[in-house]
């Protein structure tokens, strides 16, 4: 009796070990293995609710990898050839190193069904001419955010007095953290353009950099809303993507197109080479620009759609950017930021800048 207990045991034992190693590769019949989607992105670009509601609809994981800047993007992308990003979100600056290199596949527009729908002001741009490789996805401007309580009636808001400060006696002024946009908006106070610049040029702009540092309070996006509200400094550059922050928690604060332009950034979304699932990342790009859809997406990050017709998303962001957005509209001078430099140039002349 005690040998056939022993034997069952031990028949039960090896079923036990045997079902641990082979069940997992026992495909089922109604076994469905569940498709990954790898997106890189801006951190604070994508809905958690949005890409929740995309893997419901569709059975899908999505993955996000987040990036804090062009630099970080173009660094990774280097680093793996773009492999394991399958739909990348890139800033117009970078949509060229990206193509060039390989990094990314020509868009298939007959299988975007809202492509049409995109304004004329978002496309054909000298970094992608006929959109080959990139769609435009939102968009935001650079304005200048003053504490009116702070500097004389008449005060004109304009690029030229973050660079002249100290001339105008306003104290101190808070200026943005990223190389490429300092480096145009010097550009631009000194010599009108980004254009064909000379080697002189461009040490100009190295020099007026480094002597913007006697009246810079911070380089920062996320703190200068604060720092301009406690009056450490009555001017900021600042992103219209932060109006929502200025109209929740400081509405007193002003926010101003500058006179020498409308200096604007395209998001963009691009696909990698290596995706292999281009059926899943066509899903998710056509499922990002459907209204409702886009009408969270835009209720999250606060920039502007891209749309022909942006009155239908004014609810999601209010007054203010609708404001704003009139006097884009009425203005001719739209400045889109880009390498006018090589990249490895724009950082010496930042870093230069800082010692």
């Amino acid at each position: 009796m005690k040998n056939i207990i022993r034997i069952t045991y031990a028949l039960i034992l090896t079923a036990l070990i045997l079902l641990s190693v082979y069940l997992p590769n026992i495909k089922f019949a109604n076994h469905k293995k569940i498709e990954t989607l790898n997106i890189f992105v801006w951190r604070d670009l994508m809905s958690p609710e949005v890409v929740a509601q995309f893997e419901e609809k569709y059975d899908v994981k999505v993955k996000l990898y987040f990036y804090t800047s062009d630099e970080e993007l173009i660094m990774k992308i280097t680093h793996t050839g773009c492999d394991g990003y399958d739909i990348i979100f890139s800033s117009n600056c970078m949509i060229k190193p990206l193509s060039e290199n390989n990094y990314i596949k020509p868009i298939d527009k007959n299988r975007l069904n809202f492509f049409d729908t995109i304004d004329a002001m978002l496309i054909n741009k000298e970094f992608d001419y006929e959109n080959k490789y990139s769609i435009p996805y939102t968009w935001e401007v650079l304005g200048i955010a003053i504490n009116k309580a702070k500097l004389p009636a008449n005060f004109e808001p304009s690029i030229s007095k973050l660079f002249t400060m100290q001339a105008t006696n306003y104290d101190k002024i808070v200026m943005t953290p990223d190389p490429l946009e300092a480096t145009i908006l010097a550009a631009h106070h000194l010599f009108g353009t980004t254009d064909k610049l000379s080697k002189e040029q461009i040490d100009q702009i190295r020099q007026l950099l480094n002597r913007q540092r006697q009246w810079t309070e911070a380089y920062t996006e996320y703190r200068a809303k604060y720092i301009v509200a406690t009056e450490n400094c009555p001017i900021a550059l600042l992103k219209s993507s932060f109006l929502h922050h200025l109209d929740m928690e400081n509405p007193s604060i002003d926010f101003c197109i500058p006179k020498e332009g409308v200096f604007t950034s395209i998001e963009n979304i691009v696909i990698g080479a290596t995706c292999d699932n281009d059926d899943t990342a066509y899903k998710f790009i056509n499922f990002l620009y459907n209204k409702d859809i886009m009408d969270k997406q835009l209720a999250y990050n606060h920039m502007f759609p891209p749309t022909k017709d942006k009155s239908q998303y004014m609810h999601s962001l209010g007054k203010r950017y609708e404001k704003i957005l009139e006097e884009i509209q009425n203005r001719k001078d739209i400045v889109y930021i880009s390498l006018f430099i090589p990249r490895d140039k724009v950082y010496s002349l930042w870093i230069d800048s800082k010692t």
